[in-house]
């Protein structure tokens, strides 16, 4: 799954991503007269991450892709998994954060364009106006390829962890894969305000403390409590913060 997804899909979605945004780049008015406030959008992506859940996904991805470089390591020191991982890592950062910044650059300029369009439709909006009919095919590729590659690996990893937790053997994990996408295609059926209307709760409560207990991850290799009290005093904060 991850070969097929890493050789194939993923180039695929990058490519076509990066034919939207150098055509948005290249036709792109003036920026807006009255551009949002720089503390809304930041306000928005400290409490919810711009409903894009990825800082969630990368604990999941994370965990994957470290065992998938120990296994076909076959290393036992996590360092060494780390050196192998360095490198791929920084490449899919630049990659994700070129992707990311066209994405600002196209919200800048485009704004007065999608100023009343739902989020779920910003991205075909502007397609659309670049390519006319054209950018149907585009954005179909666009939104295939991106749930698809997040759907595979996210459920695979997901269906590892419940043969694990449940003490599973190895030939139970066909009938997990089978349930893990079956409750991601039952959720699927909410469309995307659904989804959003469910979830946009839980992210304005959780994300604050995940992004520190990322960070604090990052910066420190052991204090486990310490990084357990530091996250349940932030979600208790926001839950007074937001509810009270």
């Amino acid at each position: 799954m991850i070969t097929v997804l890493g050789k194939w899909m993923t180039p695929l979605l990058l490519a076509c991503l990066a034919l939207l945004i150098w055509l948005g780049i290249t036709h792109a008015p003036q920026l807006a007269e009255n551009p949002l406030p720089a503390i809304y959008t930041f306000k928005n992506g400290f409490l919810v991450g711009y409903s894009t859940m990825d800082l969630f996904a990368a604990f999941f991805f994370s965990a994957l892709i470290f065992n998938q470089i120990q296994a076909k390591l076959k290393a036992t020191n996590d360092k060494d998994v780390l050196k192998a991982a360095l490198k791929p890592s920084l490449i899919g950062t630049c990659l994700l954060g070129i992707i990311y910044l066209g994405f600002v650059f196209l919200g800048a300029h485009y704004q007065p364009l999608i100023a009343n369009v739902p989020p779920e439709l910003m991205l075909p909006t502007i397609a659309s106006h670049l390519m006319g009919r054209n950018a149907v095919f585009l954005i179909g590729i666009i939104v295939i390829f991106s749930c698809l590659t997040t759907a595979v690996a996210l459920n695979n990893i997901y269906a590892q962890y419940l043969c694990s937790l449940f003490n599973l053997k190895k030939n139970k994990f066909l009938s997990m894969l089978c349930l893990t996408t079956s409750l991601s295609f039952t959720v699927s059926l909410m469309d995307f305000r659904g989804i959003s209307a469910f979830l946009t709760p839980v992210l304005e409560l959780s994300y604050p403390s995940i992004i520190s207990l990322t960070l604090m991850s990052i910066c420190f290799k052991s204090n486990k409590k310490l990084k357990m009290i530091v996250f349940y005093i932030i979600l208790a904060f926001m839950t007074f913060y937001i509810y009270l």
